[in-house]
């Protein structure tokens, strides 16, 4: 989700709990929290892209049969839209690199 979006809809959140209330007693990032912690369960955005990127991240590291296409075809896109020193170093993989 592009950032702009991101907090666009932190604001949302932001003015339906709180009616536009310029100092909130309550942080959202405490609204977060399980119910069963003092929390209301509500959504943590910024929490759910990270793990979102980090799942997509998981898969295009995925090395065994099940390889996604779409997984190869970003190594050559990669590949192509890197500077052409970069591309002499790399190896194999952009991610693997030490």
């Amino acid at each position: 989700m592009p950032k702009h979006i991101e907090n666009a809809l932190k604001r949302i959140i932001k003015s339906f709990m709180w009616d536009d209330d310029s100092s909130p007693r309550i942080t959202c990032s405490t609204l977060c929290h399980p119910i069963h912690e003092g929390g209301l369960g509500l959504l943590d955005i910024t929490a759910r892209n990270e793990a979102i990127d980090i799942i997509w991240l998981k898969k295009y590291l995925n090395f065994s049969p099940t390889h996604p296409i779409w997984a190869a075809i970003t190594d050559i896109i990669v590949q192509e839209l890197a500077p052409r020193q970069i591309v002499d170093k790399i190896e194999y993989h952009p991610f693997l690199q030490c």
